[in-house]
């Protein structure tokens, strides 16, 4: 888990959970706080990220409903990779991966 102090004037800080499971990184969470949204903070965290993956992909979710994430996701060059039904009812999780090395 690697977490960030938030700057003296923000209210919340920028939170990232990352996990490795099955041997492939994983990113469970990213949290920009809300008087910090807008800057492109989302996908400047990610791009680092996957500069310190430890796998030759990356993984990581969103729900369907989350139509501003799957759109960054997609713009950073993510493909969905899967669905998982009943985590949160009536609102399945995609599942999205970035192959970071070319040809894997």
């Amino acid at each position: 888990m690697v977490r960030s102090n938030p700057p003296p004037h923000a209210s919340k800080p920028l939170i990232i959970f990352w996990k490795t499971p099955y041997g492939r990184s994983f990113l469970e969470l990213v949290y920009v706080a809300a008087d910090r949204r807008g800057q492109g903070l989302g996908p400047q965290l990610m791009r680092f990220l996957e500069t310190r993956s430890r796998s030759a992909d990356f993984f990581t979710s969103t729900n369907e409903s989350n139509r501003h994430m799957r759109y960054v996701l997609e713009k950073l060059g993510y493909e969905c990779s899967g669905v998982i039904h009943n985590l949160d009812p009536g609102d399945a999780e995609l599942v999205y991966v970035k192959h970071l090395v070319a040809g894997y």
